[in-house]
Parts: structure tokens; sequence; C-alpha cells
């Protein structure tokens, strides 16, 4: 049914469409079928547990909730992050907006790089799906992919929405879930069972009935990808599901902004404006990533710290002393186990949890304690009571738990950040790390390492040394340019020598992207690289020595200490 509406403008004195009734003036409602309509009161049931077992849970997740006295929930606080299809910066194409994701048909994947968001923005497109229900018509369901081990989806769906499997089925048969679906990251390695019975599923439910009716189930995913703009050659290959593929940027301007109007209270006046200028001519000088995450820590940390974060591991360093030790009086063993104590203990878990190498990097909860009760007793030597310190992190939300006897680091930056800890205290794993097999698969500790110590002069020597022998065999190409008379000259054609305008400028950006290579050239490609272990390799030694590289300063003196 449609019907148009319209209101009288005082303005231009004339009938005009009611925009505000919808598109155009369009107001639009589809009389349901008496055979597919859901139950009503099963709608209502499954859509106060959603807010009763996991609204709570997704507003604690930001850490303005954290930092500010005033209670944010996701819909007041979170800012949408430029997203697009991987087109170049020239191109001035609209980001996407979340009206687009929750009303198109379409299936979505976001890739994004560490911290970008990717939780964050699913959890609040389960908002606008519940609190939207009358208009979009879709419960959300919000699965974590590492998470699910051998349970099938309708064993998911069951537990987040806690309906029986019946109303499983009949949600499903009459196209009302939709699929959030974080962490679906396809992988050679990986649990490829897990990846069928998802893909199973969603191909069950998109199929035409007997009778003619459309099943539809819609996926929305987030997966990682360690190169902004890129589609890991894994998922290319692998991935069965007809995503339209999307990626997650760094904010910009005003999104960082938006973010920062949060911690100024007030009206939009002349003074919190010239503060809020202020506030990001001082956040872009630190050159941190302009990420969510980022902004939030840095704005945390400049308030209630005395040491400027020059750098993303000194920010989040700064973020967990505060966390840890300055920000309840109520701080346990204030005096005898500091700040240096706490994180050497959470280090240690961290090994721990990468050894035990289960999904999320998870611990038992009995495991856990266990670390803590040994770590006291013969690592520290101190009398200090087990349990409190266990409950003491929890507390502090260092750690979540879930599956309800499990828990695991609040965000990967925790994770990863600890275990860079533990690669400076503790030697043993230092070397462990820094093996020739196993350094590319640290990437991330690397970073946090090199950026807490730069004055590590072993270690980039190091990263120096394997990075140059991975690039030795295209050395041919230097001597080359080097031989006709360096760069420019190489680059610069000439015509009775007199040097050309270079082609390049001639060139239509619009024709670059018109013969951009397709998914399946990509995949061609990838296949055609020799082995898949010196693929990886190769592009985490660039991971690598572009991580490091930032963060060590001054070596070529006397490499003492970088005072902050």
């Amino acid at each position: 049914v449609e019907c148009q509406y319209f209101k009288y403008n005082h303005y231009s004195k004339s009938i005009v469409a009611n925009i505000d009734a919808g598109d155009e003036g369009i107001g639009k409602w589809t009389i349901p079928d008496k055979k597919f309509t859901t139950n009503l009161n099963l709608i209502t049931t499954v859509l106060s547990n959603i807010k009763e077992d996991h609204y709570s849970k997704i507003d604690q997740h930001l850490i303005c909730q954290k930092a500010s006295q005033t209670s944010y929930s996701i819909k007041d606080a979170f800012i949408f992050p430029p997203i697009d299809e991987g087109n170049d910066s020239d191109n001035n194409d609209p980001s996407l907006e979340i009206t687009e994701i929750v009303k198109s048909r379409l299936n979505f994947v976001f890739f994004g790089q560490q911290e970008t968001g990717k939780t964050t923005l699913l959890y609040r497109l389960v908002r606008e799906y519940v609190d939207e229900y009358d208009y979009l018509g879709k419960v959300p369901v919000y699965i974590d992919f590492e998470e699910m081990r051998s349970m099938d989806i309708t064993t998911c769906i069951k537990a987040y929405l806690r309906c029986s499997s019946k109303d499983v089925n009949e949600l499903l048969e009459t196209n009302r879930i939709v699929l959030l679906i974080d962490n679906f990251i396809y992988k050679k390695n990986g649990n490829l069972e897990q990846y069928k019975k998802i893909e199973k599923t969603f191909n069950e439910f998109n199929t035409l009935t007997k009778d003619g009716f459309q099943r539809e189930l819609k996926v929305i995913a987030t997966a990682s990808s360690e190169i902004s703009g890129i589609i890991p050659l894994d998922h290319i290959e692998l991935c069965k599901i007809p995503f339209k593929n999307y990626f997650i940027r760094s904010l910009k301007t005003k999104e960082i902004k938006a973010l920062m109007k949060l911690w100024i209270p007030g009206d939009n006046d002349l003074h919190s404006q010239q503060k809020l200028d202020k506030m990001l001519t001082n956040f872009n000088s630190f050159a941190l990533p302009s990420t969510a995450m980022a902004v939030s820590l840095y704005l945390w940390s400049v308030d209630t710290h005395e040491r400027k974060p020059i750098n993303h591991a000194v920010l989040l360093e700064n973020f967990l002393e505060i966390l840890l030790q300055k920000l309840s009086t109520d701080n346990i063993y204030r005096d005898k186990f500091d700040f240096t104590n706490k994180v050497q203990i959470l280090a240690k878990i961290a090994q721990e949890m990468l050894l035990k190498d289960q999904p999320n990097y998870s611990l038992a909860l009995s495991e856990y304690e266990k670390i803590v009760e040994e770590y006291l007793t013969h690592l520290v030597g101190f009398d200090f009571e087990a349990d409190k310190i266990v409950n003491y992190f929890l507390e502090r939300k260092i750690f979540v738990k879930y599956q309800t006897n499990r828990i695991k680091f609040t965000y990967s930056c925790y994770f990863h950040f600890f275990l860079a800890k533990r690669i400076e205290h503790n030697s043993d794993f230092k070397d462990y790390v820094m093996e020739e097999d196993n350094y590319f698969k640290f990437s991330k500790e690397i970073d946090y390492y090199t950026a807490l110590k730069r004055n590590d002069k072993a270690v980039l020597e190091m990263i120096m040394k394997r990075f140059e022998e991975r690039f030795k065999p295209t050395d041919f190409i230097l001597e080359q340019v080097n031989s006709n008379g360096g760069i420019d000259k190489y680059f610069t054609p000439l015509v009775n020598d007199k040097p050309q305008e270079p082609v390049a400028k001639k060139i239509e950006i619009n024709t670059i992207k018109a013969n951009r290579p397709t998914e399946e050239m990509l995949e061609e490609f990838g296949k055609s690289i020799e082995t898949e272990n010196y693929q990886q390799m190769f592009e985490k030694s660039c991971q690598a020595i572009n991580r490091v590289l930032p963060c060590l300063e001054d070596l070529s003196s006397s490499f003492e200490p970088c005072m902050d």
C-alpha cells in the first residue's frame, strides 16, 4: 500500500510533498500474507530478550562509556566511520551510510584493520534493527565466528535470542533474521567445515519454496584486512557467499571532531569550538592512528595522565595505567602490587593464552585463576589473595567473561600489547618471537614492543637484515635504474635528447579505474605465487618493517633511551 502525503509550506505558500512521511512524501506498507505472518508475540519476546541480554554489553563496549560520568548508549556515542568500496582517494562518491546498510537486500562484508571499529559497527546495527523493527522487519543475531566452535547457525541464533528451535525455524522461514557475523575471516588453514555450515544455511534460506515464496536470509559480516583497501586472497578464493565488499577507513576530521564533542560538555558556543579545534590539532600532532579507539584513548589519557602519548603504544600504556592504577581509590594492594606488577602478571596470562591457542585466545576461568595463583606464589612471593586480583581484572574490564566459564581480553589490542610487554620482560619469550620462522607471525606485538622500546638497536638491525634478504631478488631493478642516470632520468622519456611530459600525466584516472584487475584476475595472480608460506612470510616481512621503522628513533647516535 502506498500513500502520498502533502503539507502546506508557508514560505512558498503552496502545497508540497511531506518528506517527513517518506521518500518524496510517499509512505509504503506491506500487507502481510497470513500464511507467512510471524507470531507477533514471538517477535516482541525476542526483541525484548535482545534488549535485556545484550544492550548493556553493547553500550559498555564503548570506551567513552567508561571515560565519562555521563551514560552513553551506542546510538548516542557511535560515530559512523568512512566506508567505501576500496575506491581511490580521489573518488568523490559519498561514504556508505547506516540506512543504506539496513534497508538494502544485499549481503555485506566490511573489511578493516585492527581497531577500526568492526565489532562496534555490528553492535550499532543490532540497535538499529531492534529499535526500527516496525520499519525494517528484521531481527538481528550477532555471532562471533571465532566463538562458534562446532555449533551450527540454529544453535547460535537460539542462544542469542533466548528462544526455542521451533521459534528459530519460524523466524528463518518467514525471513525475519539478519545475521551479523563478526571476525568472519576465511583462512585456508581455518575451520573449513564451519564455513560450509554457514554457507549451507545461507543457501538453504535463500531459495524459492514450492509454493512460490522467496526465502531471504541476509548476512552482514566483518573481517580483518592487514592492508587497507585490499581483500585477502583467502577470502577471494574461498568465500561462496555473494557479498558486496566494503572497507572501513580511518576517521576523517569531521568524524574525529564529532567524537571529541562527547568530551566537551555544554552548547556549541565559541569557546567549545576553539577547544575542539585545539584538541584536534594536538591529536594530529602525535600522528596517532585515526580510529575511534585511538581518539578515545587519547582524550582520556590527556585528561588524566601527565605523560604525552607520543605513539600508539604509549597511548595504550597511559590508558591502562589509568585503568589499573589511578581510576579508583579502591585500588587493590595499592602500595605493594603496583602498575608494573599488574602489567607483568597480565603479560604472563597473555602468553598462556597464546600457548593454549583457543578461539579468541580465551582461557577457562579455572585456568585463569590457576595462572594468577601460581604467579603470585612462585614469581612474586607476596602474600596476596589470588581471587581478589582475578576479580579486579574483570571489574576493570581488562577481561570479559563469555560462554559462561571462559574469559578473554576485552579488546584484541590488549592481548597484543601484553604480549609485547612479555617480550620486554622475558628474554626466552623474546627469543622465541624473534626466531626467523616466527617473527612474521607477531607483527602487531613487534609493533607495540618497538614503540615502547625505541632504542633496541638489535631488533632494528635484525628486521632490516631479513627485509633486505627478502627483497634481494629485486636488486637488479635498482641497478638498472642507477646505471641509467638515476630515478628521475630513468622515468623521464626523452625525444631528441629533450625530456618529454610523463605519460602518466596524460592518462585519465577513470581509464585506470576502468582497467583495474577483477577479483578473478587477482585470484589467478594469487595462485601463480610459488608457495603460500613464502607469500605469507613476504607480506608479514613488509608489515613488520613498516611497523618497526616509525617506532625506533635516534639509533644512529648514542642509543640512549628516548625521553618522553
